[in-house]
């Protein structure tokens, strides 16, 4: 009688191209969604930008989505969750920010959400960069 091992999915690759696969996909995730942060300040600018911005924030979260999964176990997969986390929160945060800039004339929603958005990104493109987990 013998036991099988709880991973033995095919699909997957052996840890070491696992691991760098993995990085590859989480700094162009951290690249989509970095993209937007640093020109949402012409955000003010023109309205249209929103939505460019948006465009890649969640094409970056959507790339976090679908690499996850190839993620698994590897150096880099708290890079990947906390990609997902950031992008929906925000979901929330987004169109909140846009609506009380846009009708109301209030930009510090705006302004928090930015910092924050870049401290999170910022701080794992650092770690990733350097081939460190997220949270460690």
């Amino acid at each position: 009688m013998s036991i099988e091992p709880f991973d033995n999915d095919d699909t997957l690759l052996p840890f070491p191209q696992r691991d760098e696969m993995a990085r590859l996909d989480a700094q162009i995730s951290y690249l989509l969604v970095v993209m937007p942060l640093l020109i949402a300040i012409m955000c003010t600018v023109h309205s249209w930008f929103w939505l460019f911005c948006s465009i890649l924030w969640f094409g970056g979260g959507v790339w976090a989505h679908l690499k996850k999964s190839e993620a698994y176990q590897s150096v880099f997969e708290d890079h990947f969750n906390s990609l997902i986390q950031v992008n929906l929160v925000s979901m929330a945060l987004i169109p909140i920010s846009w609506a009380s800039a846009t009708f109301w004339d209030i930009w510090w929603p705006a302004g928090v959400f930015w910092l924050w958005a870049c401290y999170r990104q910022g701080y794992g493109f650092v770690r990733l960069c350097m081939g460190k987990p997220y949270n460690k």
